[in-house]
């Protein structure tokens, strides 16, 4: 429903996600499994399907099809499925996205626009001392990169009064590369923090039936669970080279242009008075059918039609306030007729871009 926009300097926000990875090995593995299979089609690098737009990730994907009900393609599949080995890499790439959510507006769910989808906070140290006394071996390692048997001796003889005292008492254990831990704890800035996510990352090209794009960075739709997990699952929108532009990650998806919410009234409706949601329903109305499977895969008529009440609290503000009152309060509270209608209407549907609040693209096809 909402094109992704990427950072402005997208070199450097590209390069950032390649440093995750072993490239080096990656591109031995590649070139050993491309070697082995004889795969002719395929001179392309990793680092090509890592970073590669939408059209090279759907064009190379398709050209590799293993029909899964042969012995050999299930080898096949389960070799590459090794080498862009998706959970080997989750953490840091989920990490990466939450590096980049103001960047990238990271709030509602690019799918739906429906529920929320955000990075959080979730321990907060005021000192280095408390850090040291209070982490947990998740926090410490991430901060301080120690392993689980260091942090055990760490824990062990926890509280420590100073970080001088820290350092002194893990002297006499012998910790390896006490002095680059104290160095690393002392270099932090507090409050130090370990963010959370409250989204998931979903594969719009299947990553169970093409491995090969399991890792591309333009492959990755940051979107609620119910999206991803309970309506679109391993289905696709996008089965051939001429679909590209139906994902939201790619430069051409114009959904929001192409679609629109239709309201629909009953015949007890008079005057525009609506004075229940069973008088009202909704729905997306793609006047070129380029959309529907998509549509249909999210479920988002039905999902949307349950919140008709946000039509309904419009209808009526829009009824209560017609322009002439508008102007009116406009000249008595000293406000331009603008800052009146952000303020009862919802400044989402005049400002600002469709990912920051839940529901703003319906707001604002409905109230036009």
């Amino acid at each position: 429903m909402i094109q992704i926009k990427y950072p402005h300097s997208s070199s450097d926000f590209v390069n950032e996600y390649l440093a995750i990875f072993d490239l080096v090995q990656l591109e031995q593995d590649w070139n050993t499994y491309k070697t082995t299979y004889n795969l002719q089609n395929c001179n392309f690098t990793v680092q090509d399907i890592l970073k590669g737009d939408f059209n090279f990730l759907l064009d190379k994907s398709l050209k590799i099809a293993y029909p899964i009900s042969d012995i050999k393609n299930k080898i096949k599949l389960y070799k590459l499925k090794k080498i862009f080995d998706y959970d080997k890499y989750q953490p840091q790439i989920a990490n990466f996205f939450m590096k980049y959510k103001s960047e990238m507006k990271l709030s509602t769910c690019y799918y739906c626009n429906i529920d929320y989808i955000n990075a959080f906070v979730s321990d907060n140290y005021p000192n280095k001392l408390d850090f040291i006394n209070n982490a947990n071996q998740e926090i410490f390692t991430k901060i301080s990169n120690v392993g689980e048997a260091t942090f055990k001796k760490i824990d062990a003889i926890r509280p420590y009064i100073s970080v001088d005292d820290f350092q002194q008492k893990l002297n006499s254990k012998k910790i390896q590369n006490l002095d680059e831990i104290i160095e690393t704890i002392n270099n932090q800035s507090y409050p130090q923090y370990i963010q959370k996510n409250h989204f998931t990352l979903d594969h719009v090209i299947d990553k169970a039936t093409n491995p090969i794009v399991a890792l591309s960075l333009f492959n990755f739709v940051p979107s609620c669970y119910s999206c991803n997990s309970k309506f679109k699952k391993s289905e696709q929108f996008t089965n051939n080279s001429l679909e590209h532009y139906k994902s939201p990650t790619h430069s051409g998806f114009h959904f929001d242009e192409k679609v629109k919410f239709k309201l629909l009234f009953s015949s007890a409706v008079t005057d525009l008075t609506v004075k229940s949601i069973d008088d009202i329903d909704v729905l997306l109305k793609d006047n070129e059918n380029l959309f529907d499977d998509y549509i249909k895969i999210f479920k988002l008529n039905d999902r949307y039609r349950y919140h008709k009440n946000i039509i309904l609290e419009l209808l009526n503000k829009k009824q209560d306030y017609s322009n002439s009152r508008i102007d009116e309060i406009s000249k008595i509270v000293g406000k331009s007729k603008k800052e009146i209608e952000k303020d009862l209407f919802g400044k989402e549907i005049f400002e600002g871009e469709l990912q920051e609040e839940p529901f703003t693209k319906l707001k604002r096809d409905i109230y036009v």
